[in-house]
């Protein structure tokens, strides 16, 4: 999510730059760029520390409950203490977001209460990312992940059922994603695990003011970009092993290891807009041979985007939010659609 945007959207639902700058860090034209804190934000705008990030999650006041009955971002997240996943969804929310209704299960997952041990004739499939998996803006039987649902339960007629569990949060990038699932994902014995990424996914979401800090493994404004010789040789090792643990790419073979191990399909899809093309460019985990020796299915989605969109199956405003970059009912309707179809071969295995 672009740094303009993002800071009217959440200088409007926490009434405070500092605290904006505090949630989130900008990132332009799907790279992460950081920024001096007090060189482009109010003093105080930088934490200290990985845990005073988290105690400025935890906190409200009066400026976390909006006209028309809404809340803001932070009312509907909650720390982690996991260095790799820091905050995630609150669970049991039964409010109004973005204008829409918003629920979460116990287990802190957008969408209804679900047992842990999986059904006789359940295939389950978890679906990770950021906001545009969340369903930012959209009513949860929008989003594309109720799509995929109902589209394969659909075309399966009975024969099993498919239950999609969405552990996407919003401002996740693809290592929290990773790291979340690992955490929470696997005691509930999904069949498949998704990953939808965007041009925003490969970076760090967070800046820490403190360099030398021992509060977890998220760096400094600057950090990676530091010179090597300016820094000691621990700080060298700590900032290999961060860069190493935080990348996009390795978090995803890290997660076909993990599919391997137990048993599941993996697959992983990018958000089909004009950034396509560039985002998988970035992503060598899918190159052919790479992704033959991770078991990673690909699944491409702009050339048929493209042409759902010249059909004109859904208003051309319904494909996205008002003056938001996140998809509308309608994009969301044609991603799961998409996907449904691109997923149905194995399911229906």
């Amino acid at each position: 999510m672009r740094i303009e945007y993002l800071l009217a959207l959440l200088g409007a639902a926490l009434g405070s730059m500092a605290l904006l700058c505090a949630l989130w860090i900008g990132r332009a034209s799907g790279m992460l760029s950081f920024f001096s804190a007090d060189a482009v934000f109010p003093a105080g705008a930088a934490f200290e520390s990985v845990e005073d990030l988290r105690r400025v999650i935890a906190e409200r006041d009066e400026r976390d409950n909006r006209d028309g009955g809404d809340v803001s971002l932070r009312s509907i997240l909650i720390p982690n203490p996991a260095d790799l996943i820091i905050f995630e969804l609150k669970p049991g929310l039964n409010i109004k977001f973005q204008s829409v209704p918003l629920r979460t299960n116990s287990f802190g997952l957008r969408g209804p209460e679900v047992e842990v041990r999986k059904p006789a004739g359940v295939y389950r499939i978890a679906l990770l990312g950021d906001s545009f998996a969340f369903g930012w803006g959209v009513e949860e039987h929008n989003s594309f992940a109720r799509v995929v649902e109902r589209e394969l339960n659909r075309m399966l007629a009975g024969s099993k059922r498919v239950e999609l569990m969405n552990f996407a949060v919003p401002g996740y990038s693809t290592f929290q994603e990773v790291a979340l699932f690992e955490e929470k994902g696997l005691k509930f014995d999904p069949d498949a695990v998704l990953v939808y990424v965007i041009e925003n996914d490969f970076g760090l979401p967070f800046f820490i003011k403190n360099l030398q800090g021992e509060e977890g493994l998220v760096p400094a404004a600057e950090f990676h970009k530091v010179k090597a010789d300016e820094l000691s040789a621990e700080q060298q090792t700590k900032r290999s092993a961060i860069l190493y643990a935080l990348e996009a790419n390795r978090a995803l073979v890290r997660l076909s290891q993990v599919a391997k191990q137990e048993g599941m399909r993996m697959f992983v899809s990018i958000n089909p807009n004009q950034h396509y093309k560039r985002v998988k460019d970035r992503l060598w985990a899918l190159r052919s041979k790479r992704r033959e020796q991770a078991a990673i299915n690909f699944i491409p989605l702009r050339r048929e985007y493209l042409a759902r969109l010249e059909q004109k199956i859904v208003p051309e405003e319904s494909l996205r939010l008002v003056g938001d970059p996140h998809p509308g009912p309608g994009g969301h309707q044609i991603v799961g659609t998409l996907l449904a179809e691109r997923l149905f071969p194995f399911v229906q295995k």
